[in-house]
């Protein structure tokens, strides 16, 4: 195995709950972090950026920054030495408060923030061409992470030009096992059609971050009858808490224990629950411990 760190770390996206409370300061989110017994989270966008700050609340609470998403333009060739240079910015920041992993995916020609656009009808293709830059982009900052003691961990996602298992596929063949490794997202892969324990299985020793997300399936079917974008899938609830949709995660979990998974397994704060983020917080661990076993 190539994943660094004794065992397997839990965490929760906080930025749903910081969207859903609005008010949540960075000290306040830490602690109920740490009273629910997760180990860290990811940083949200909405948090203070400073450094300083952040590295004071963790050592308060004793969390940990798993990461922070990067968005990539690789495939679009003008912005490609800007995107070199702000991986560069966000990769000295996350380094500086302890976070090891970088989770990255590709936004250009992305269809996710297309508020018109039906999610699940055409997602965008990456030509020859683009396809190249895009793997080109991801050794370069790959390499740069690992020289620093860092991983860049890819994200297939719905509305990008990586979005099914042949994509996966080729991309895994085309990057550097050793500095490029893969995120497994349970919702999005569950929407795309894509089996999270056949890539945990092909790919065991590069998967080192992994989103753990329910799908709302009656929310899903809403999705494609009326054609929601993914905005509107999202505000309706198609990703929502462990536990309240519909995916069962028994055989995924049973292959992580074993082969001894030891990357970060973060857990879903759904953007339509209007519990107190802490409330939440405590039911999802204690889902993640009764009936997952993690």
């Amino acid at each position: 195995m190539q994943h660094n760190g004794p065992s397997m770390q839990i965490g929760i996206a906080s930025l749903s709950w910081q969207h859903k409370t609005g008010d949540a300061t960075l000290n306040s989110t830490m602690d109920s972090i740490s009273k629910a017994n997760f180990d860290g989270c990811e940083l949200s966008q909405r948090f203070p950026q400073d450094p300083f700050l952040i590295k004071n609340s963790l050592k308060q609470s004793g969390v940990k920054i798993s990461s922070a998403q990067f968005h990539s333009y690789f495939t679009d060739k003008n912005r490609f030495n800007d995107t070199i240079n702000r991986f560069l910015d966000h990769m000295h920041f996350l380094n500086a408060i302890g976070a090891k992993r970088i989770v990255v995916f590709e936004c250009a020609n992305n269809t996710f923030q297309n508020s018109s656009q039906f999610m699940l009808e055409e997602q965008p293709e990456a030509s020859p061409g683009q396809f190249k830059l895009l793997v080109e982009g991801l050794n370069k900052i790959g390499r740069l992470a690992h020289d620093a003691g860092m991983q860049v961990v890819y994200q297939p996602r719905i509305g990008t030009v990586i979005h099914s298992e042949k994509e996966v596929a080729k991309l895994m063949e085309k990057t550097d096992p050793e500095t490029v490794f893969l995120s497994i997202d349970t919702g999005h892969f569950e929407v795309l059609g894509i089996t999270p324990l056949s890539i945990l299985k092909k790919y065991s020793s590069r998967v080192s971050y992994i989103y753990l997300k329910d799908v709302d399936k009656r929310v899903l079917t809403k999705v494609k009858k009326n054609r929601l974008s993914y905005p509107s899938a999202r505000e309706a609830g198609l990703f929502t808490i462990l536990g309240k949709g519909s995916l069962n995660f028994s055989r995924f979990l049973e292959e992580l224990k074993a082969i001894q998974y030891r990357g970060w397994v973060i857990a879903y704060g759904s953007d339509s629950d209007n519990q107190e983020f802490s409330d939440s917080a405590k039911k999802t661990r204690k889902f993640m411990k009764v009936s997952l076993g993690i």
